[in-house]
This record gives C-alpha cells, sequence and structure tokens, in this order.
C-alpha cells in the first residue's frame, strides 16, 4: 500500500546497501590478497612490488558499484512500484 516513490527508493536504496556491503568486503580481502602476492613475487623475481594503496582508484570503483547497483535496481522497482496491492499480494 505504500506509494510508487517510497517502493522505489526502498527496493534501490537495499541494493545500494548491498553493493556498499560488497565492496568494503573486497577492500577488505584485497589488501591481504595484495600482500600474499607482493611476498611471492619478491621470491620469483627477487625484488619486492611496490605496495601501494590508491584512494583514488577505491573511490572510482565505489562510485562504479553504486552506479551499477543503482541501474540494476530500478527497472524491478519501477515493475514493483507499479503493482496493484492486490497483484503483490498474490505474486507467489
Amino acid at each position: 500500500g505504500a506509494r510508487p516513490g517510497v517502493i522505489l527508493r526502498v527496493v534501490v536504496g537495499e541494493g545500494v546497501m548491498i553493493a556498499l556491503a560488497s565492496w568494503l568486503a573486497a577492500l577488505l580481502l584485497s589488501l591481504p590478497m595484495t600482500r600474499a602476492v607482493d611476498l611471492a613475487a619478491a621470491g620469483m623475481f627477487g625484488a619486492p612490488l611496490p605496495f601501494t594503496l590508491s584512494l583514488f582508484a577505491a573511490g572510482l570503483w565505489l562510485g562504479l558499484v553504486v552506479a551499477i547497483a543503482t541501474a540494476a535496481c530500478a527497472a524491478p522497482a519501477l515493475r514493483a512500484s507499479r503493482l496493484p496491492v492486490r497483484e503483490a499480494l498474490a505474486y507467489e
């Protein structure tokens, strides 16, 4: 029984929150994995690779993830917001 705009915001908001959680998990997992590859490469090549963290790249990736999540959730959210209450409750 919610207004279409509210349904749209809820569905897109949920998708963006899931995208933010996945971005954070990927960032946290990538740091130790990058360090492990750095140490393995140092053993193979005899010289360590420089370990740097690009905040610009992390921010750019965050923006890309949010944009993709918003675009991916917009069509289902619009479709859900246009359903009458009776059809939404009867949907299996």
